[in-house]
């Protein structure tokens, strides 16, 4: 570590990248919810749940994710957390087509649109947050 770099403890930089996956999580929850609520007073009922149900389809998968990358990094192995995030991935994928299927074929009726658009608006949090990070785990945080 050279002078002028400043001292990180071994512990910050985990509970620091928890706490940013935890609040991410619950700004995809408000932007889900926020996007029903002008569904709801825009296009009625149906835009309404099929807005939260296409949030849902994104924020659960999500918070698998996270939960599996948190436990793996709980090991202090890099290859633990490696697999971790690459079985957290898979079972990312694999919910979120499980929780499409079971929307189209169980949630009647359905706006298709919204759905989308409540999928797309919860997943956006995500890019957004990466683009604005200043944890230094993203793709911006270079001043942390």
């Amino acid at each position: 570590m050279s002078a002028d770099a400043p001292h990180v403890s071994s512990t910050s930089k985990p509970a620091s990248a928890t706490k940013a996956m935890f609040g991410i999580l619950a700004a995809q929850l408000g932007v889900g919810l926020l996007l029903a609520a002008i569904g709801g007073f825009s296009a009625g009922r149906t835009a309404a749940y099929s807005a939260l149900t296409g949030g849902m389809i994104c924020l659960l998968p999500n918070t698998f994710l996270a939960l599996r990358i948190i436990a793996a990094g709980m090991k202090r192995d890099p290859r633990a957390l490696v697999r971790g995030m690459y079985a957290g991935e898979a079972g990312k994928l694999m919910i979120s087509a499980m929780l499409f299927i079971v929307a189209f074929t169980l949630v009647k009726p359905l706006a298709a649109g919204w759905l989308f658009a409540g999928f797309i608006a919860t997943q956006s949090v995500m890019w957004v947050a990466l683009r604005l990070d200043k944890t230094g785990f993203g793709v911006s945080g270079h001043d942390a």
